[in-house]
């Protein structure tokens, strides 16, 4: 899949996540829905974000760095992720009146090691393929 077409599916699929949060915010009370209801829109906000966040990604690393565009898509990918997973953490946190700055930092740090772990395991495969 080269990159217009990547970009392109993603663009649908956010169009599509982003509709999901529409109707979800507005056929939803919060006052009344249970459990449910509330992963359904807090998965929809989810995706919607990390969504963006990848498109945003990959354009920056696209016009920026010199990897190869696969690299760039998996590594923007990924940190979309993280950071999806971040935000709508603090969103649920704080729906619930648990956020603390402690919660935070713990989170915060276990996402960087969660980084720096496939940081690590992308340079062992690079140093792998050169000596091989």
């Amino acid at each position: 899949m080269n990159l217009r077409r990547y970009l392109n599916l993603m663009s649908l699929l956010i169009l599509v996540s982003w509709s999901c949060l529409g109707v979800i915010i507005f056929q939803l009370n919060p006052e009344i829905t249970n459990f449910f209801g509330f992963l359904l829109f807090y998965f929809a906000l989810f995706l919607s974000i990390l969504g963006i966040l990848a498109i945003i990604g990959v354009i920056i690393r696209a016009r920026f760095s010199k990897d190869l565009v696969t690299k760039q898509v998996v590594v923007s990918f990924r940190q979309a992720v993280w950071l999806s997973l971040l935000i709508v953490f603090f969103l649920v946190l704080q729906s619930l009146n648990l956020i603390r700055w402690w919660n935070v930092t713990i989170f915060i740090l276990f996402l960087a090691l969660l980084e720096f772990f496939f940081l690590s395991l992308n340079r062992k495969t690079k140093e792998k393929d050169n000596n091989q």
